[in-house]
């Protein structure tokens, strides 16, 4: 690793330490306020990726026939030609 990568390394461990130290202090009403935050925040893109992923399978879904036939083209070429050449 470069000097670089291990000074953010030791960076990302200090936030860390830091936070988790923070975490004992905090009140537990600010704990359930953040979590409910943060759960909201990561709920809702948990749906942007969900609608995303769903969008994409439906249009792979509208495009299989079309990638079938093709492998079946190629295949059908492929023995064709295959057997045209030991002719």
């Amino acid at each position: 690793m470069t000097p670089e990568q291990n000074l953010l390394i030791m960076k990302w461990q200090l936030a860390a330490t830091i936070l988790m130290g923070l975490d004992y202090f905090i009140s537990d009403s600010f704990r359930e306020k953040a979590n409910a935050y943060v759960k909201s925040y990561f709920q809702g893109m948990q749906e942007r990726v969900d609608a995303d992923v769903k969008q994409a399978f439906s249009e792979f879904k509208g495009k299989l026939f079309h990638v079938l036939i093709s492998i079946i083209q190629i295949n059908y070429w492929d023995t064709h030609h295959f057997e045209q050449t030991l002719a």
